[in-house]
């Protein structure tokens, strides 16, 4: 049991003491000025009390002590603010101490990470990575040149021209196989079967004259259509 309890004993500083205390001061006057309250409403009801009664006299003194017990109240309010504001002040001094000493821990923790890595070692390594991307790109485009040599592109070349010859000698049976020129060229050759085709020869009799009259009446008004 008391190796337990000293675990869980928190260390106070002299600054915590001093804010305890001043909290439980604070405590003190609230319980204070409930008291005042209730003893200046007791005093309302026995002024009231000796006025119904004609007793002015002892009305007058119960008055005199109503105004003690208020002019106290009004010190112990101010008092009170003024020790709730003098804890705030603590309060926030306490929490900027704190966050300067994680500033200066930060800091300290910042400079050795930086001792680590100091600044011209940091260029020469941007340096190298530098170097190491230019390098890997000349070798990645070498490799890319060299993949494409003129030979292979003339194998190509030459495979394309050998399946245009070979389209063109289907279309065409009568394109020489040696003349790659004119055979990619539109032929102009004629075959012997259109150089034959007889057409029929435009008549040239006027053949209206050899209608009838009564028919060509008749075709008139077609003919006019």
């Amino acid at each position: 049991m008391g190796s337990a309890t000293s675990k869980n004993t928190v260390k106070l500083n002299k600054h915590d003491t001093t804010l305890i205390e001043m909290k439980t001061k604070t405590r003190q006057l609230k319980s204070f000025n409930r008291n005042l309250d209730e003893k200046i409403s007791a005093q309302n009801r026995t002024i009231k009390a000796l006025a119904a009664e004609g007793k002015q006299s002892s009305a007058i003194n119960a008055l005199k002590y109503k105004k003690t017990l208020e002019a106290a109240k009004a010190k112990s309010e101010s008092s009170l603010f003024n020790l709730k504001e003098l804890i705030d002040s603590v309060e926030l001094a306490q929490l900027e101490a704190e966050i300067f000493k994680s500033l200066e821990k930060g800091s300290q923790t910042l400079q050795e990470i930086q001792k680590e890595m100091p600044i011209d070692k940091v260029e020469r390594l941007m340096d190298d990575i530098a170097n190491g991307v230019a390098q890997q790109k000349d070798i990645s485009f070498l490799l890319g040149e060299n993949s494409l040599d003129d030979e292979s592109l003339l194998e190509e070349l030459e495979a394309l021209e050998s399946e245009i010859l070979q389209e063109l000698k289907t279309k065409f049976p009568d394109t020489p196989a040696n003349d790659k020129v004119s055979a990619i060229e539109t032929p102009t050759h004629v075959s012997s079967n259109e150089q034959e085709l007889d057409l029929p020869d435009v008549p040239t009799t006027n053949f209206t004259n050899k209608i009838p009259n009564s028919q060509e009446a008749q075709l008139e008004p077609a003919l006019s259509n």
